[in-house]
């Protein structure tokens, strides 16, 4: 069952439910004035009002036999500032600034193509690949290869998910080369996500 921060995410994904928000912010408006503005049915604008008012985006109040809609502030700063929770974790694995906690700062953020991550202290590259996969504030997909990998491309998933008190960051390095001349190479990136993932708890925490 989805919480009322899950419902109000749900709520925005619609961008005809962000239109009627953007309305609500100027004025209060009924059923039946909502479903004029957007030449839709009663029974369509009542459904989106209700899945707004679930999300904790709007309030409905009487105004005697009349149900009138009216946004709710509280409510959206609450969603707002999760979006600004999942912002700060995001950074970490696009924003330049972010990165040059491992690497030397990039040039511009890590969007889908191709990519190089060189070292702090050198122009050496440490990590090359193509990013696959770029949803902001959800999932991050790119091909990740370095130097004891030879010709051989693995594939690096991130995904950010809401979990009650937090978010979730989960990380899947899939495509290694595998067997006994292998392992060595597994351990010591092992070791290298290990000391990544430190670095970013302990940046995220320092204030």
């Amino acid at each position: 069952m989805l919480n009322q921060e899950q419902m109000g995410f749900r709520a925005l994904a619609d961008p005809t439910r962000r239109d009627i928000l953007q309305m609500l912010a100027e004025r209060d408006m009924t059923i039946i004035e909502v479903a004029e503005n957007f030449q839709m049915t009663c029974a369509a604008a009542k459904k989106h009002l209700l899945i707004l008012n679930e999300g904790g985006l709007i309030n409905v109040r009487s105004d005697g036999r009349t149900k009138v809609n009216t946004l709710d502030v509280d409510g959206m700063k609450k969603v707002f500032s999760w979006f600004d929770y999942f912002d700060t974790f995001w950074d970490y694995l696009t924003d330049p600034n972010k990165l040059a906690i491992w690497f030397h700062k990039p040039k511009s953020p890590l969007v889908v193509g191709d990519y190089a991550m060189c070292g702090t202290d050198s122009s050496d590259k440490l990590m090359r690949g193509t990013a696959l996969l770029s949803e902001p504030h959800s999932r991050l997909e790119y091909t990740f290869t370095i130097t004891p990998m030879g010709d051989a491309v693995s594939t690096v998933r991130w995904a950010l998910d809401e979990v009650p008190g937090g978010t979730k960051l989960t990380l899947k390095h899939e495509g290694l080369p595998a067997g006994e001349a292998a392992f060595g190479l597994t351990l010591a990136l092992d070791k290298g996500w290990d000391d990544y993932l430190a670095r970013m708890r302990a940046d995220a925490h320092a204030d």
